[in-house]
């Protein structure tokens, strides 16, 4: 009776049916909140797994050595308690990974790369040398399972035949540390869009206009060089010619700070004068009232 009421109930908001324009709302017809159809759910499986089944009881005698019904929740304590499963045990990392969705990353140089902005690391000591492999550019695809309510961590498939091991955000991602997916997509689409809308400003406009006539004025000079015979002609005396623009550039840096000095000493010492003729005048004001 109990399935027959949830079954109705849940109609209009999870099960879902084809709509007749005209007909009721099914939406309408919900009465339960998310918390109260979990709660039902999960007595529903608790009750089935008390449930006396006939078809267990042939299956296994500990339910008659025990006296105890049969049922599937006897069924699994016997056969775990006896140690007569075939269990294996997995590490949480594992367990996470089968419930979450799908995701491709990529080994490279500064980690394992999930967009522009999100680099993650792992604790394996061949984590290193995984990098340096890629910086190379062999770059590889890796299969990865993420978690859309943090993005501290993801699970990825390191090796192939192999389980999932978890990897926490470096450091210099650390900006997008805690966020939610939807956060971290609407980072992505916010970069684009600002690059989309970015415009050149005075400032670039110059330097374009600067780093043009530089090229140009480069050019004619090359142009109306005289001719060389061969590129050891040309090369020959570059570095003395390199040592001399740059001792000449250090001069010339030297000298206008000799000259801002003697402009500061000149200015000091005219400051004292003044300052020394201003006390003397007091002095005598002084003398001349007494």
């Amino acid at each position: 009776m109990l399935n027959k009421r949830l079954n109705h109930e849940l109609q209009g908001t999870t099960l879902g049916r084809p709509s007749t324009r005209g007909d009721r709302d099914p939406r309408a017809d919900a009465i339960f909140t998310l918390k109260e159809v979990t709660t039902l759910l999960i007595d529903e499986v608790l009750s089935l797994n008390r449930q006396y089944l006939d078809s267990l009881g042939g299956q296994s005698r500990l339910f008659i050595e025990s006296g105890n019904k049969p049922c599937p929740l006897n069924y699994w304590n016997f056969h775990l308690d006896k140690h007569l499963h075939a269990l294996n045990k997995v590490n949480e990392a594992e367990v996470r990974s089968r419930l979450l969705p799908v995701e491709t990353v990529s080994m490279t140089s500064k980690g394992i790369r999930l967009n522009d902005d999100m680099y993650y690391e792992c604790d394996r000591p061949e984590f290193e040398d995984w990098k340096t492999i890629a910086r190379s550019g062999a770059r590889w695809s890796m299969e990865a399972r993420i978690d859309q309510d943090n993005s501290s961590f993801i699970y990825v498939r390191l090796q192939k035949m192999e389980g999932f091991t978890r990897c926490t955000l470096m450091l210099q991602s650390s900006s997008l540390e805690g966020l939610h997916r939807a956060d971290v997509l609407f980072f992505e689409d916010w970069k684009k869009l600002e690059k989309i809308r970015a415009k050149p400003d005075t400032k670039s406009v110059e330097q374009h206009q600067r780093r043009k006539a530089i090229v140009k004025h480069a050019q004619g000079e090359a142009k109306n060089a005289p001719p060389l015979s061969s590129k050891v002609e040309r090369t020959r005396g570059m570095k003395e010619r390199r040592r001399e623009v740059i001792e000449e550039a250090r001069l010339s840096s030297s000298s206008a700070k000799v000259e801002r000095k003697n402009e500061e000493t000149n200015y000091v010492e005219q400051w004292s004068e003044e300052r020394n003729k201003k006390v003397v005048s007091l002095l005598k004001r002084k003398k001349d009232n007494d």
